[in-house]
């Protein structure tokens, strides 16, 4: 008879799970675990609340600083006339080539078909990829879309305005071709594209 109930308890301790019970006191927290290599053993753990806490806030603040990285947008390269730079847009050896996977060159990619939502050829495009300056500034959206509010091709808007001074078509403005960040500058580095 002690021989059956022996086996049964080891069966049983076979299917248990360790188990974690939370017991919080105004300064300290006991935590109650399930100690699977004794069978109906368990272990209590003291912690003070303010440990706890520490930790909890350190992988909140961890999650909050990883999850923008996930978020981020994509880098594809620069709009600029600089030929001679990888990062160029108009280098149809670099970012600006036709068989590149995210150029905005590639009619069949994602940011250079004329049918993609996402694309800068797209006339009716809703997500455009994005212009930022070296400091990280908006630049409005690197679209064909005329009636974008953002777009580049907007005749009316603010970045797409021959008469706006954050306009990469006004050649006084942000398309000046002496300006190093200005896209018309052929020597210079341009905008930085993003797409989403």
């Amino acid at each position: 008879m002690r021989g059956r109930q022996s086996i049964r308890r080891q069966m049983t301790c076979l299917k248990s799970v360790p188990v974690r019970a939370y017991i919080m006191y105004s300064d300290q927290t006991v935590t109650i675990m399930y100690n699977p290599t004794h069978c109906g053993e368990y272990i209590a753990v003291s912690e003070s609340l303010e440990k706890v806490m520490i930790r909890n806030l350190t992988l909140a603040a961890l999650i909050l600083a990883i999850a923008p990285l996930a978020l981020s947008d994509e880098y594809l390269g620069n709009y600029s006339a600089n030929q001679h730079s990888p990062n160029s847009s108009s280098n149809p050896n670099g970012a600006g080539s036709p068989y590149n996977a995210n150029s905005i060159n590639n009619p069949n990619g994602v940011y250079g078909s004329p049918y993609s939502s996402k694309s800068a050829t797209n006339p009716y495009a809703t997500d455009a990829p994005k212009l930022r300056d070296s400091d990280g500034n908006y630049r409005g959206r690197l679209s064909s879309n005329p009636y974008d509010a953002d777009s580049t091709s907007n005749p009316y808007g603010r970045y797409g305005s021959p008469y706006s001074s954050e306009s990469v078509n006004n050649p006084y403005g942000a398309g000046s071709p002496y300006r190093s960040d200005s896209p018309n500058n052929p020597y210079g580095e341009g905008l930085e594209i993003y797409g989403e």
